[in-house]
């Protein structure tokens, strides 16, 4: 797992993580960057995807959608996946970006992953 992102909450099909923001993830500003937030929705999904099928090592990324919607200035994000399809051959994910305390989605993203032939059989 990315280090600093730690496991808040599991559950059937959702994970949600947390992250302390660390200094290489931000731009001017002090807000975190895209970069920092594609790495938030692309474990946080990875995460999900292990509720269902456990450890799947060979699971990977096959397209992410993010939509930035307002800057993200927390000092921990919060990022929330939930998996909306788990087929045999991919998985498909929502996940809400959130400075902690904050109500408002700093990003939302859809995810989708490639899962190996011996899981999906």
């Amino acid at each position: 797992m990315q280090e600093g992102l730690i496991v808040d909450n599991l559950g059937d099909g959702v994970a949600t993580l947390r992250c302390e923001v660390q200094d290489w993830m931000l731009r001017p500003g002090k807000l975190v960057s895209g970069p920092a937030q594609f790495i938030f929705a692309d474990t946080a999904t990875y995460t999900a995807v292990f509720t269902r099928l456990g450890i799947t090592p060979m699971a990977v990324t096959t397209n992410t959608n993010i939509n930035f919607l307002s800057p993200c200035n927390a000092p921990v994000v919060i990022a929330r996946a939930e998996l909306i399809k788990l087929g045999r051959r991919t998985a498909l994910a929502q996940v809400d970006i959130r400075g902690e305390g904050h109500d408002h989605l700093a990003s939302h993203a859809m995810v989708s992953f490639a899962l190996p032939v011996e899981v999906a059989a």
